[in-house]
């Protein structure tokens, strides 16, 4: 009797130390858990920050040159339609050299905000140079991207930004020549669209996205003359 006695005892015992080994199994599973969920994180954090443009915060041409890249191989395994539009900030050189790149930073900030603002949610809006940007239209023909992009145009109001930029630099004690009746901050765009076409290097394609643009920038130049 002595005997069973003792072995229950003992017996409970040892369930009780594996439930606390099991219990303490568990807690250090949880925090290993936590641990990799954290380092996921750290990871995604800095995949999407070496993927984005420390100026603007939109995408950079790291992601850009990842996403058109999947976007060519997908149109010539499936044959699905997308286009390519360059968009190019006129005269930013001539605004930072007359008004200083504090200014000329303001305004890539604001008009990309615009831009990503009046685009559809499934375009992928990329700076790619300094004043060059590139807006991806996945599933769209040249048709629509071309009525897409004068509509985009048509959305963005410029208008005061010039002044917005300004205030940047006020903050640094520097008065707006404006103010004095000089050359005001003037801002424009302009859209150069091509279309992707099956087995077609992505450098040609920019080379007829970049034609059309000029195109586009000859064909303002009379309007305004």
């Amino acid at each position: 009797m002595a005997k069973s006695t003792n072995s229950d005892s003992e017996l409970t015992e040892l369930n009780h130390e594996l439930r606390l080994q099991v219990d303490g199994l568990r807690e250090e599973l949880h925090r290993i858990q936590l641990q990799n969920d954290a380092l996921q994180e750290l990871v995604r954090n800095l995949q999407r920050d070496a993927m984005t443009d420390n100026l603007t915060g939109i995408w950079n041409r790291r992601y850009f040159d990842l996403e058109i890249s999947k976007y060519q191989s997908r149109l010539d395994s499936t044959g699905e339609a997308y286009c390519l539009v360059l968009i190019d900030f006129d005269h930013l050189k001539q605004t930072n050299d007359e008004f200083g790149h504090v200014v000329g930073d303001a305004v890539l900030q604001d008009v990309s905000e615009r831009l990503k603002s009046a685009s559809r949610p499934t375009d992928i809006l990329a700076r790619i140079g300094g004043d060059e940007f590139t807006l991806l239209m996945p599933k769209t023909a040249h048709a629509e991207a071309k009525e897409l992009v004068a509509a985009l145009s048509s959305q963005i109001d410029l208008s005061g930004i010039g002044e917005r930029a300004w205030e940047v630099r006020r903050r640094f004690g520097v008065r707006n020549p404006c103010d004095d009746g000089h050359k005001k901050v003037e801002v424009s765009l302009s859209f150069g669209v091509a279309q992707a076409i099956p087995g077609e290097p992505v450098a040609r394609l920019l080379d007829r996205a970049d034609r059309d643009l000029y195109e586009s920038k000859k064909i303002s130049r009379k309007q305004k003359a």
